[in-house]
């Protein structure tokens, strides 16, 4: 049971990463709005969306920073990739 979470929750955060990757490719407003929207929401349910999606978020905020882009690209990338690599549900266990 808890390789099949491992796997559910590894598939969730590649989806999540795939779509941020995506719509940063094909439409960054959407990740604009999107970082708007949970800004907009009471203190508490920001709270929760943080803890919850937390590498996504850390990802966005680097991604809304006026940083130079290519700065951004490798750091955003950087995260999603470490964040993968820890949710990787397939390593032996030593």
């Amino acid at each position: 049971m808890e390789q099949v979470f491992n796997v559910a929750i590894f598939a969730l955060f590649a989806a999540l990463w795939a779509g941020v990757a995506f719509l940063l490719v094909t439409n960054p407003g959407a990740v604009d709005s999107f970082w708007a929207w949970v800004g907009d929401q009471h203190l508490v349910v920001q709270g929760v969306i943080w803890l919850l999606l937390l590498p996504i978020m850390a990802g966005m905020w680097l991604w809304e920073t006026d940083w130079h882009v290519v700065a951004r690209i490798v750091l955003v990338a950087g995260i999603g990739f470490f964040n993968l690599y820890l949710f990787w549900p397939f390593r032996s266990a030593a």
